[in-house]
């Protein structure tokens, strides 16, 4: 019995340091912005086939259930002009740019869909086993969280494609006083890039993701607009979270 403690202890510390390793290698790759960890979970997504077709925007880890799930916008995901999801749709981590997942699901609201409401510009994507596997990207993903009081403090973040670093804009978000619309705004002259980036708030003690940046109005210049995440994009998240869920009101997409 001493003998088969002994070698099921050995086996776990094996594990332990194979985990460690993995996980240092991993970490080489991230670098710490004035100990706001909550960066590292910002990526590029990457849309189309190939270099000619290839859109770039912005996405980030966010806490799900058995594995953690990319938040971006839906336009990001669904091309609402050809009423079709786009073909292939792969996320790179920022901090570690040579890792590059490919997306699986996405789940978005039917509102966005059917409609193209961008209140509901936002979606929630499964990535492929190798993602879920790494679980220093469970350790970094975000907090979400939905039905907040409107008009919070925001830095919202997202990579444009030709500064080729990670944008950061800040401010308290206002209502849309210009079209009329749900969506809230924070100040940002920032563009190309960004849709899908995350806005990051306090909640508590904790920095929290609770919307994400979808588009700018030419007639209002200076300013990133985004949903409000409510209980419809709430429902879209549970989706994604637990496929085996059924909503009506959420369209799930296996690529």
């Amino acid at each position: 019995k001493r003998c088969q403690v002994d070698v099921f202890f050995t086996f776990h510390i094996i594990q332990l340091l194979q985990r460690q390793l993995k996980t240092k290698i991993i970490l080489k790759g991230l670098t710490m912005i004035n100990k706001e960890t909550y960066l590292d979970a910002i990526g590029i997504i990457e849309i189309g086939r190939n270099i000619k077709e290839r859109q770039i925007a912005s996405g980030s880890i966010v806490k799900g259930g058995r594995y953690p799930l990319i938040a971006t916008a839906a336009h990001c995901t669904y091309n609402y002009i050809k009423n079709a999801y786009y073909e292939e749709i792969f996320f790179t981590p920022i901090r570690v740019k040579d890792q590059k997942y490919k997306v699986v699901a996405a789940a978005v609201p039917l509102q966005f869909i059917n409609h193209t409401y961008l209140e509901y510009d936002t979606s929630f994507l499964i990535l492929e086993e190798s993602f879920n596997e790494n679980d220093i990207y469970k350790d970094i993903a975000l907090d979400v969280k939905f039905c907040l009081p409107k008009e919070l403090t925001y830095q919202i973040f997202g990579y444009p494609y030709m500064r080729k670093k990670l944008a950061k804009s800040e401010g308290k978000a206002i209502k849309d006083t210009f079209k009329g619309s749900a969506l809230q705004g924070v100040n940002c002259f920032e563009k190309d890039g960004m849709s899908g980036g995350p806005w990051i708030t306090r909640y508590g003690q904790k920095m929290i993701q609770n919307s994400v940046s979808i588009l700018s109005f030419n007639s209002v210049e200076g300013i990133m607009w985004g949903p409000y995440w409510g209980e419809a994009i709430e429902r879209a998240y549970q989706v994604a979270k637990n496929p085996d869920i059924y909503s009506q009101n959420v369209q799930l997409h296996y690529f």
